[in-house]
């Protein structure tokens, strides 16, 4: 409706893992440039670890019963030293770094796990690891929070436009969708 009879352009690909959700945010205002930092929160930087694809950092602050996705960072190719850095460099006053189970057994520089890492620039109880769960729990987690998700529109372009490619491959012999994104 929106593309056909309101001129607005696709924003999501068809099969996108999240394109009702990303649908409604839009038709909602939740993606908008007045989401800001409030600096007297704190931020919970939650990690998505790549390892052939982006590492990826959300930065959100809890207001309410909503979250605000204030800002977006995604690279490839770095160590998590190159992360922590950019942590550091936005200034926001971390209340929480969330990683997946993984930064726990992953180790990279002088034999130390992503998790230490983190733990050796902040330590006490800032880090918290996920527990491992499937692919689809992780994704229908994702949907029951995004109804609460607002996102500020610069900053977290990238990170947008990362959900809206986010879908499920396709056998290239049987055109058949995978159970993989």
């Amino acid at each position: 409706y929106l593309t056909v009879w309101e001129g607005k352009v696709r924003r999501s690909l068809d099969g996108a893992i999240y394109a009702k959700e990303l649908s409604a945010a839009i038709t909602e205002g939740r993606i908008s440039p007045n989401i800001k930092y409030d600096r007297s929160r704190g931020v919970t930087v939650s990690f998505d670890l790549g390892r052939a694809d982006m590492c990826a950092l959300w930065f959100i602050q809890q207001i309410g019963m909503e979250h605000h996705a204030i800002d977006f960072y995604g690279n490839t190719g770095f160590g998590i030293d190159h992360y922590l850095e950019e942590i550091q460099k936005r200034k926001y006053l971390v209340k929480r770094i969330v990683l997946p189970h993984d930064a726990a057994h992953h180790q990279q520089a002088a034999s130390k796990t992503i998790e230490r890492q983190v733990r050796d620039v902040y330590p006490g109880e800032i880090v918290k690891i996920c527990p491992k769960v499937s692919i689809v729990n992780g994704i229908n987690a994702v949907r029951q929070l995004f109804s609460r998700l607002y996102f500020a529109e610069g900053p977290t372009a990238d990170g947008v436009l990362g959900l809206q490619h986010y879908q499920f491959g396709v056998n290239a012999e049987t055109k058949v969708r995978t159970k993989e994104p």
